[in-house]
């Protein structure tokens, strides 16, 4: 018997939940009107898990961290670097924004957005 290879086809090792709209999942790539015919929401954004009939969603946990730099695009097609700052007396915010071929600083301290380059020369460069 130890001397014998048996093969098994299908055999289920283990179950892993499916991320609604991730590249594996049968509904990645329906048109609006295909999604409506099956009783899905076309405007619904996935990226949730639904485990044993619930609907589960991982936080995204690192944009509660403190001094870390996030790069992220907004809907129109902006990048945008924030950092949150933290001192045990104080907390603050400064985002860096891309924006019709200028950068801005925005800061929870200014009233508007200026020039990056005006922060600059500020500093004395």
């Amino acid at each position: 018997m130890g001397d014998r290879i048996i093969l098994k086809k299908e055999v289920e090792i283990g179950r892993m939940p499916m991320m609604l709209g991730a590249s594996n999942c049968w509904l990645n790539g329906l048109s609006n009107d295909e999604l409506a015919r099956i009783k899905e929401c076309p405007y619904d954004p996935r990226g949730y898990f639904i485990i044993k009939g619930v609907e589960k969603v991982l936080l995204i946990q690192e944009q509660m961290s403190k001094n870390r730099i996030i790069i992220e695009q907004d809907p129109k097609k902006n990048f945008c670097a924030q950092v949150t700052s933290s001192t045990y007396e104080k907390k603050s915010r400064t985002t860096i924004i891309h924006n019709k071929d200028k950068f801005y600083l925005k800061h929870n301290t200014l009233d508007e957005d200026i020039p990056v380059v005006v922060a600059f020369k500020a500093m004395g460069m």
